[in-house]
């Protein structure tokens, strides 16, 4: 606006608010219409300038940021499913750690704390523009050093625990916000580690990921008992449909041969 604050509570693409300002003399948000002054603005980087991403946010200037708004601005401003992002707040886990005090909304100093709002929103910016810069790995069943560099620090042949469980998680398709999942998945990392790492150093290098029985194989394993849970779902849920039982019975072959399925849940 004219005191160079937010128009509203949308936030969109600044390429197509850039383009909205080229068309229009006087712009205005496409969903709610209010009419915002040009140029728009970048949205702040909350690890090169918290403050200003704070009080971007903050608009009525009170010091605090509240749950209702969160939820609405963070899946815009990183990666994660809205649905999942409410989920693990109303859990309140998550919350409390951003909210240590217990006052229902997220000051500044609880906002820039050891385990607050920022060290997460960096976290998850710094994985997006990893991501951005090297790109999804190969089928790990197709070239398995391949998705071993892809997720190990560039230049280095060998993973941690933390390494191997976001590489994990992302091959499974879970998010972090499934606070139970990922248990699971820590414990079963967990319960196979000394499986894995051959020498006992902690690491697991590339020799022991594509070793006979490593975590190149289980992993493939784990995937393919995934799929087969998920087809005979299916054939659960369409027991008179005879074309999708025949598509079925053969993708469970090929889970049973250690082919995965293109699509375990289409025909």
């Amino acid at each position: 606006d004219e005191q160079g604050g937010r128009s509203c509570q949308h936030l969109i693409c600044l390429t197509c608010a850039a383009q909205l300002c080229r068309q229009q003399a006087s712009p205005k948000c496409p969903i709610c219409r209010i009419p915002f002054k040009a140029p728009a603005r970048r949205l702040p980087d909350p690890r090169e300038d918290p403050g200003g991403w704070f009080a971007f946010f903050d608009t009525a200037g009170t010091g605090y940021l509240d749950r209702q708004l969160l939820e609405k601005v963070l899946p815009a401003v990183v990666p994660v499913d809205a649905a999942r992002l409410g989920a693990a707040l109303g859990r309140g886990t998550l919350w409390a750690e951003w909210d240590p005090s217990g006052e229902g909304r997220i000051s500044r100093s609880a906002f820039c704390a050891e385990r607050g709002l920022l060290r997460w929103l960096a976290e998850h910016l710094a994985e997006l523009s990893e991501d951005r810069v090297r790109g999804p790995p190969p089928a790990l069943e197709v070239d398995r050093e391949g998705w071993f560099r892809r997720w190990a620090k560039p230049g280095v042949s060998e993973m941690g625990r933390g390494e191997v469980l976001r590489a994990v998680l992302k091959s499974a398709g879970t998010s972090s916000l499934e606070a139970s999942a990922v248990d699971a998945w820590r414990e079963w990392i967990e319960r196979c580690w000394l499986m894995w790492d051959r020498d006992g150093n902690g690491k697991i290098s590339l020799a022991d990921f594509c070793a006979e029985g490593g975590l190149a194989d289980m992993m493939l394993q784990q995937s393919g008992l995934a799929s087969a849970k998920r087809i005979v779902r299916r054939m659960e849920l369409e027991p008179h449909d005879v074309a999708a039982l025949v598509a079925c019975c053969q993708q469970l072959v090929e889970c049973a041969v250690g082919v995965l399925p293109e699509d375990p849940v289409e025909r």
